[in-house]
């Protein structure tokens, strides 16, 4: 598809031709933003409930599609700025898959951009980083333990812990060998949310339920998958909210049960486990190893799309977009720079030799920077190096 916009309502009357259900960001040289939620969305009977299959009978045909006035959009917004990382896009949306929750990696991107009025472009662009190194899990948990080591039934590892806690960033910082990340946080966090999932969703899920929330926790050596917070974890913290959960319990999670009673009680188990498994009582020796990085030969679902010695590697795992853009739009200068990993060419001849672009951008997409990219007509023509017209 061809679409060029030149303002909001030029850009909003592309967004209209487009029937698949993907988000759109706007921003121009005069300081406009927009975001608009594309897609033909289907009218469907009241009697069908989207988590479960249509009937096949012709009472749940579709009755239309509504109209793209229909479609949440936000020009503007007065908050100053739009994010978006796969998160629930607009208020009142329902998926039958996408499991949305207030535990979502979008806020590893809101927390910076609203610590400050005004951030320069480095700043913003720092935010990928800080973001593709957060331990997804801990923002939610974290202040959790801390409070329930306070309590006078805490033993003193746990009140030793909670100021190490206190003090981490939540971030997943690999050391300067790249071999463990850093401090005993990452450690204590990990193993105490397996301890929350055995105590808390154990005893109260199905065999299968269990196994399908639980069966990715963190990204794992040689991981090509774009992490998220565990589905765990959001169950867990709905349990933890009692009555003030904004989806109503109809079980009890806690088995009646103070949330600091359980998340104390996994935390004494975590740091028992964590002193046997490491033979140590000092947090000082409780390190997790960096997990490692790869481009996988397989897609998402698991075809092949690449021989597996092509696959690439890298030594440390970073939650961020394969491809990556940053575009300063300035009255009287666009610049734009990217990274497309591992490489932005896929070719491979016929004897197996892949194209000198095929992995060229792996050391700028581990090192979080971008390469300047030619904007106007005049840099094009500049860094062409080659032009072929195929005819058909």
């Amino acid at each position: 598809m061809k679409a060029k916009a030149s303002n909001w309502d030029e850009f909003l009357a592309q967004a209209k031709r487009v029937a698949a259900s993907i988000t759109w960001f706007y921003a121009d040289t005069k300081n406009n933003i927009g975001v608009a939620a594309l897609g033909r969305l289907p009218i469907r009977p009241e009697n069908q409930h989207i988590q479960l299959p249509a009937k096949g009978d012709g009472s749940m045909e579709w009755q239309g599609f509504y109209d793209f006035s229909h479609n949440p959009k936000e020009y503007n917004p007065e908050k100053g700025y739009v994010t978006s990382w796969n998160n629930k896009a607009y208020a009142g949306l329902r998926s039958d898959s996408s499991n949305f929750s207030y535990v979502d990696r979008v806020n590893e991107l809101i927390e910076p951009l609203e610590s400050k009025a005004k951030l320069s472009q480095q700043e913003i662009w720092e935010i990928n980083k800080t973001a593709a190194w957060s331990d997804l899990n801990a923002r939610y948990f974290v202040p959790y333990m801390i409070q329930a080591a306070q309590s006078p039934k805490a033993t003193p590892l746990a009140k030793k812990v909670a100021p190490l806690l206190a003090s981490w960033d939540l971030k997943l910082r690999p050391d300067s060998e790249a071999k463990y990340y850093q401090g005993a946080a990452p450690a204590i966090t990990r193993t105490w949310l397996n301890q929350m999932i055995e105590l808390v969703l154990k005893p109260n899920l199905s065999e299968n339920i269990y196994k399908r929330y639980t069966d990715t926790l963190y990204p794992v050596n040689n991981d090509p998958r774009s992490a998220q917070p565990a589905s765990a974890s959001k169950l867990i913290w709905n349990a933890l909210q009692g009555k003030q959960a904004s989806v109503p319990q109809n079980v009890d999670f806690l088995k009646g049960q103070t949330a600091d009673e359980v998340v104390l009680k996994a935390l004494e188990n975590a740091l028992t486990e964590l002193s046997n498994q490491y033979h140590s009582t000092d947090p000082n020796d409780w390190k997790i190893p960096v997990a490692t990085m790869g481009f996988s030969s397989k897609n998402s679902v698991g075809i092949p799309w690449a021989d597996p010695s092509h696959e690439q590697h890298l030594s440390t795992y970073g939650n961020t977009g394969s491809a990556t853009f940053r575009v300063v739009l300035n009255p009287n200068q666009v610049t734009m720079c990217s990274i497309l990993a591992p490489g932005q060419s896929g070719f491979i001849n016929q004897n197996g030799k892949p194209d000198a672009h095929f992995a060229d951008q792996l050391s700028l997409f581990e090192s979080y920077k971008c390469k300047d990219d030619a904007v106007s007509q005049k840099e094009i023509d500049q860094s062409t190096q080659q032009s072929i017209t195929l005819n058909y």
